[in-house]
């Protein structure tokens, strides 16, 4: 055995066939039976996807596999066969009754349009998103147009339904030769499958499709599409196999076919099982519950030492203006948004399997226990909805900073930024604090009035409605409170207990925390924390983890956190008259 790079012969001839099976699915079909061998095709498409992702052949490197070179020519015969009877024009209109369309000119129907399995596989992989980055020509390299050239823009149509099933039967064919040379545990595609086909969930008719189309494929898959049908419509319980058998065979790797499995308890006129005693339904779909806290360090606040007053009346919004990250940070491959996004998993479409699954209510206790177990190994792939809320110290540094982060979508829903006078900044003491607080209100509230000519020029006013400006109205609140009570800020463990304790801690909530490394580095050298021998230190992004359905602020963080490496920051700019006029900020150009 030597290790034999697929680079130039695996990979290109693998992608190649994927873009052909997308081409193929394309075609009219205006009968159910011809809609019914689009899906078998699509089976054995998702059965190809299946293969190259245990395979490696979606990751961003080039697959470098050990195995013979005898394994490597009959994968790469295998392979070249299923594109060269893609690509046959001639062979398909003879023998398959594959045609062009008379509609040709007429902009194809992409794979993305129609719902299939295979197109859920593809998206979960990245797949459109790394051909338009890399797309390859015939010799494995990098080209500047699809492989596939003038064929992307054909509509094909099947003029013969009895020769298009035996074209579907060698495609098959094809596809299960180079699974024998490669292998695939049956554990690993069935569980893999099931993720897809429930991209399916909200087209009843097309699942329905699936599942006849399956069953002489791969039963398995036909039964799991049949216990969502019977989920979806809650009505009747009787199926050509249950969810529990589905589940038996998913652990066992079985592929037989289940017609001979005993059907469910007959319903008695009201829909209920004959005998059954009424009971609470009990199904609960259990998600990925989590909440992740990261620490940002930057650097220290200039503004002091260079004798310039770090307040944010009328904050300039403008290129020119102070921050620790660039306006192009998203564009940069370690730049500070990029970073933390890359560690925020956003949803998968939870919200619409929700409201599916609220149907199953009028199930039965025993269905709603099956389909329950059926969910279950697939419940942490879905998450709910990401928020993103960005904390900072009242310096106009860190609010910019975080401000750009903002226009980065680094989640699924809207990011806002919290400032808060208990995240220490060098540029800030008590006595200043609650003045530069108010002056954020104070910015706020002229662009909810318009009063845009109070901006430097080129600002961008739009950026102030990240703000959370109830937030810092109630931070005003309680420092005033506190000096009516005779209390200070207290000492800064204090000041950072507290405002850990408020940060919000939901489902899906990502808190991010912008502070300087001067003054925040201890924090993750004090409990609740896991003490590290390395001081974090400027520049390094550190990012906590929960997974517990309930928050308890002093045992959330019994694992020591990820170290995600450093960002890329930007130089520091002031606006000149800053630099002029120490202490003086300008309200006006």
């Amino acid at each position: 055995m030597e290790p034999i790079s697929l680079a130039f012969g695996v990979v290109p001839l693998f992608h190649s066939c994927l873009e052909y099976f997308q081409l193929f699915k394309t075609a009219q079909s205006a009968t159910l039976d011809v809609q019914v061998l689009l899906f078998q095709l699509d089976c054995h498409h998702e059965d190809l996807i299946i293969w190259g992702e245990k395979h490696g052949f979606f990751t961003e490197a080039e697959p470098q596999t050990p195995i013979s070179r005898d394994v490597f020519s009959r994968l790469e015969t295998a392979l070249c066969l299923l594109e060269t009877l893609f690509k046959d024009s001639n062979v398909l209109y003879e023998r398959y009754g594959v045609v062009v369309s008379d509609g040709a000119h007429e902009p194809a129907t992409t794979d993305q349009d129609r719902t299939f399995p295979s197109s859920a596989g593809l998206r979960r992989l990245n797949w459109w998103k790394m051909q338009r980055a890399n797309p390859r020509n015939g010799s494995g390299g990098k080209s500047t147009k699809p492989s596939l050239g003038v064929l992307q823009k054909t509509r094909w149509a099947i003029s013969d339904k009895g020769k298009f099933e035996e074209l579907v039967k060698k495609i098959g064919d094809l596809v299960s030769q180079v699974e024998k040379i490669l292998p695939v545990l049956d554990e690993f595609r069935n569980q893999t499958a099931l993720r897809d086909i429930l991209s399916l969930i909200d087209d009843l008719s097309r699942l329905k499709l699936f599942q006849t189309a399956s069953a002489s494929i791969r039963p398995a898959w036909a039964n799991a599409a049949s216990g969502l049908i019977i989920a979806s419509e809650a009505a009747s319980v009787r199926g050509p196999g249950t969810i529990s058998h589905w589940i038996e065979q998913v652990e066992d790797g079985a592929e037989t076919n289940m017609d001979g499995a005993n059907p469910l308890p007959p319903l008695a006129s009201n829909g209920k099982t004959r005998n059954e005693k009424p009971k609470e339904p009990r199904f609960e779909f259990q998600m990925a519950s989590f909440w992740n806290l990261w620490f940002a360090f930057l650097p220290t606040c200039p503004s002091l030492s260079l004798g310039l007053s770090c307040d944010t009346m009328f904050l300039e919004l403008g290129k020119d203006s102070p921050a620790f990250i660039g306006e192009n940070d998203s564009t940069k491959k370690w730049g500070l948004g990029p970073k933390i996004k890359s560690g925020i998993r956003k949803s998968r479409d939870v919200e619409k399997l929700q409201e599916t699954l609220e149907k199953l209510c009028n199930l039965s206790y025993e269905m709603q226990e099956k389909v329950a177990d059926l969910m279950e190994p697939i419940g942490a792939e879905f998450r709910p909805s990401s928020t993103i809320h960005i904390y900072c110290a009242p310096c106009r540094c860190a609010v910019r900073t975080a401000l750009i982060l903002c226009r980065q979508d680094l989640g699924d829903k809207t990011t806002s930024v919290r400032i808060d006078d208990r995240i220490l900044s060098a540029c800030c003491d008590a006595r200043s604090i609650p003045q530069q607080l108010r002056s954020f209100i104070t910015t706020v509230n002229a662009v909810e009035l318009a009063q845009t000519d109070l901006f430097p020029t080129n600002s961008n006013t739009n950026d102030v409605n990240y703000i959370d400006k109830e937030w810092i109205e109630n931070r005003i609140y309680a420092l005033d409170a506190a000096f009516y009570d005779g209390e200070g800020h207290g000492d800064r463990f204090k000041c950072i207990n507290s405002f850990l304790n408020d940060v919000e801690k939901d489902e899906g909530m990502h808190s991010v925390v912008l502070l300087e490394a001067s003054g925040g580095a201890w924090i993750l050298q004090t409990p609740p924390f896991r003490k590290s021998p390395l001081m974090p230190k400027q520049l390094e992004v550190f990012n906590y983890g929960c997974s517990k359905s309930k928050y308890s602020w002093n045992l959330s963080f019994e694992q020591k956190g990820t170290y995600r490496g450093t960002f890329t920051p930007s130089k520091l700019n002031f606006p000149e008259q800053d630099l002029e006029n120490p202490r003086k900020r300008q309200k006006r150009d």
